[in-house]
């Protein structure tokens, strides 16, 4: 179900970054990174670093020459070209030091939650890689390098794309795309860069039964929803997949937390243990709701009743796939402060 959209202002941009990232850790970022090399700059770690990130969110369409003057404005000693800026900006260094910024400042704002996570059950994997994508929305004349998904939102949109290693808190993959480019269009561009080991956590919007069947292949693992187009089967060699629900129904015992072995697609048979949660009733009816609701636009009165039924069985539970093995299957405590990440998604783990 689509999340609401949460509305911040700059000024609360601004507040978080001053909370979480000083000025004086600021530029010792920037010499650690080497974009600052030179004590005598004109221009600061800080303020560039608060120039991209707040300074120039109110005007969407600013010119160089624009920056150049908020940067005098904001610092009498930071007189600086609208060239000069242009070739700082395009540099390597820069896109060093803001990959580090945001890593830092990433890291500083889910440390709490981290914190929470760095149980046990973690210390098996090599890296437990969290992916997911964010789009922004950017003024239409770049349309043309960054289209938009349509609807109601801006022509022109950009897609950023992340990968973030829990373990050692830094960034695996950062990659910018149009906004039209869909999360699954890209399911299996991680494959280049996983290791055997490694536990890949990503949403429903990833979900890819070739990656997953190339993580067992070597040895890696992966958590995820279960979509509900895929087929399920109780054994590798069943000729007809098995009905979800009413097993789960039958053979769950009513717990709020169930597991299963079973195998995943119809050609793929990937060996996977299907972890099912009970929703809470509040999360229900609103998943309830909104089911019916996206139904009724799209049906006819004549199918509408029987897949009421099956689409309400459908969302009455949280459903996971995990490829982990048993002795590193983390608790209910642990996932539950997962699944209350940012990262909405699902487990799959290997027997």
């Amino acid at each position: 179900m689509k999340q609401p959209l949460i509305e911040i202002t700059n000024e609360q941009v601004g507040q978080e970054l001053d909370m979480w990232f000083t000025n004086e850790e600021c530029e010792a970022l920037a010499r650690e990174t080497g974009f600052i090399q030179r004590s005598t700059s004109r221009l600061t770690g800080s303020g560039f670093f608060n120039l991209l990130t707040v300074e120039a969110l109110d005007e969407p369409t600013i010119s160089y020459e624009g920056l150049c003057d908020i940067l005098e404005e904001r610092n009498p000693n930071s007189q600086i070209t609208p060239q000069a800026l242009c070739e700082r900006m395009n540099s390597d260094g820069a896109v060093t030091f803001l990959k580090a910024g945001l890593e830092r400042t990433l890291k500083e704002t889910t440390r709490q939650q981290t914190a929470a996570m760095a149980m046990a059950w973690l210390e098996p994997f090599l890296r437990v890689l969290l992916q997911d994508s964010t789009q922004i929305q950017i003024h239409e004349k770049m349309a043309g390098q960054f289209k938009g998904s349509g609807g109601n939102a801006s022509a022109a949109c950009v897609k950023l794309d992340y990968s973030y290693d829990v373990k050692s808190e830094k960034a695996e993959h950062i990659a910018i795309r149009q906004g039209a480019d869909s999360d699954q269009g890209f399911a299996e561009d991680l494959a280049a860069r996983v290791q055997e080991g490694d536990l890949v956590i990503r949403d429903l919007g990833y979900f890819c039964l070739n990656f997953f069947a190339y993580l067992t292949s070597i040895g890696a693992y992966f958590l995820s929803r279960l979509s509900f187009n895929v087929n399920v089967y109780l054994t590798a060699d069943a000729d007809e997949p098995v009905k979800l629900i009413q097993h789960i129904n039958r053979f769950g015992n009513g717990d709020k937390t169930m597991e299963f072995n079973v195998f995943l697609g119809q050609k793929h048979r990937i060996p996977i243990r299907l972890v099912v949660y009970r929703l809470p009733s509040d999360v229900y009816r609103k998943r309830q709701k909104a089911a019916i609701k996206a139904i009724r636009i799209k049906l006819s009165a004549t199918s509408l009743r029987q897949l009421l039924r099956d689409d309400v069985a459908h969302i009455r539970k949280t459903i996971q796939i995990r490829h982990l093995l048993p002795n590193q299957l983390p608790g209910r405590e642990a996932l539950s402060l997962l699944f209350e990440q940012p990262f909405q998604v699902g487990q799959h783990v290997p027997e």
